[in-house]
């Protein structure tokens, strides 16, 4: 089912994205130039970031991993 975003106001397939809670990944994302989908308070009240599960985001991933961002 999709999703609109009560913060950014877009819509997405949340099988489509991928969730953050790392405060530290996401500023390093969106410096990066990562699309932000969606912001939520989840479970613990712990802020989640959404962003899209795509090539980019996915060499994001890959480069925080070998800690390059």
């Amino acid at each position: 089912m999709r999703q609109i975003s009560k913060i950014t106001g877009r819509s997405y397939y949340p099988e489509d994205a991928c969730i953050i809670l790392n405060v530290a990944q996401v500023v390093a994302y969106l410096k990066n130039g990562a699309s932000l989908l969606d912001i939520y308070v989840g479970k613990g009240d712990k802020l989640c970031f959404v962003f899209p599960k795509d090539k980019f985001t996915k060499q994001l991933f890959e480069r925080w991993n070998k800690y390059e961002l």
